[in-house]
């Protein structure tokens, strides 16, 4: 439980930032850049943060939690402009790697050898981080409509300040990690790993802004993207639900292989929602729920080669890069689908 209070906190806090910030008077941009400097500073410190995890252990929770949570304290109290962004960074920095250290504890607690129970647990847990981002902006919104836009953000930190010292209190310190270098759990095999939860993250994040452009650009109300985005994150946590129930033939790499390329040649199908104009919404619902069905089922497999290809004791700061892999790839994803958004191609943009 408080270890769901923080990661639910994570996926609010983007968007919490950006309604109290936009509703009290900054402009879009200055909220944006505030919330994107959140997102950049758990990128940047989270290979750091999981290392620190293994070493001092739930010590590092409570002193990063209380950070983090001053800083969005302040935030919801508009500081300036500039202030502004320092604290979005660092409240972004601070924030506890409670992701990449239950995904560590789940391992810890699998039996050794029980390749069949770890699937399961692993796609369990990739259907609970689906679940979370379908929480938090119906959590954001629900503040905002029955409170104030700064209650949003304080709401954001009070999870996260919760999770983070119920969570502590229970993570452990890793026997000798101060002996292990960084180093050791680098290989190539994690590096290719690590490069194409980058590039799903990507294809997640740009597909979010070539959909929204086409819509814009064939006159289709803007609230239609919450509504086919919506049926991708069900789909996601029903495939989950289905998945983790049997147990799968071959390897967790051929698995991963075969769910990649159904994930990568469902979204190349966008492009044909454009042949049929009437049924743009509904065509490109069906295909997001294909979408969806793959995306539980891919993080279980790599969250399961993550812990077959790194040495034991080591998973929580294995994690933690596997975080930053999907912040860096949701970013380049963005940053590419902005630049498509921005062009004489959007018409194009699927």
């Amino acid at each position: 439980l408080p270890a769901a209070s923080a990661r639910i906190a994570v996926a609010m806090a983007p968007l919490a930032l950006l309604i109290a910030m936009t509703a009290t008077g900054s402009s879009a941009s200055q909220a944006g850049l505030v919330s994107g400097l959140y997102s950049t500073g758990m990128a940047v410190a989270s290979p750091l943060t999981g290392r620190l995890a293994e070493r001092f252990g739930g010590r590092l929770f409570l002193l990063l939690g209380g950070i983090a949570t001053t800083a969005l304290c302040a935030i919801a109290f508009h500081p300036g402009q500039y202030l502004e962004l320092i604290l979005g960074f660092t409240a972004g920095f601070a924030t506890p790697p409670v992701g990449a250290a239950m995904r560590s504890s789940w391992q810890r607690l699998t039996p050794t050898g029980n390749d069949v129970l770890l699937q399961r647990t692993f796609t369990f847990e990739a259907t609970l981080t689906e679940i979370y981002f379908i929480l938090a902006p119906i959590i954001v919104a629900t503040l905002y409509a029955v409170g104030s836009p700064q209650s949003t953000v304080l709401a954001t930190a009070a999870f996260l300040f919760a999770g983070s010292v119920g969570f502590g209190f229970r993570f452990p310190k890793v026997p000798d990690a101060s002996k292990s270098h960084f180093a050791s759990i680098i290989s190539p095999r994690f590096l290719i790993i690590l490069l194409l939860i980058a590039l799903t993250s990507a294809i997640s994040s740009a597909e979010i802004v070539a959909i929204l452009a086409y819509f814009e650009s064939s006159n289709i109300y803007a609230s239609w993207i919450g509504v086919v985005l919506a049926i991708e994150s069900v789909a996601a946590v029903v495939s989950g639900v289905l998945y983790g129930r049997r147990h799968w033939t071959g390897s967790p790499l051929s698995r991963y292989i075969a769910l990649m390329l159904a994930l990568t040649t469902t979204a190349a199908l966008l492009p044909v929602v454009q042949l049929a104009e009437t049924l743009i919404v509904p065509l490109t619902g069906l295909i997001l729920f294909c979408i969806g069905l793959t995306l539980a089922p891919t993080g279980s497999e790599e969250f399961q080669l993550v812990s077959l290809v790194v040495p034991p004791g080591r998973t929580t700061s294995a994690f933690s890069l596997v975080g930053a892999a999907i912040g860096s790839g949701s970013g380049l994803g963005l940053a590419l689908g902005c630049l498509l958004y921005t062009s004489d191609a959007a018409d194009d943009s699927l």
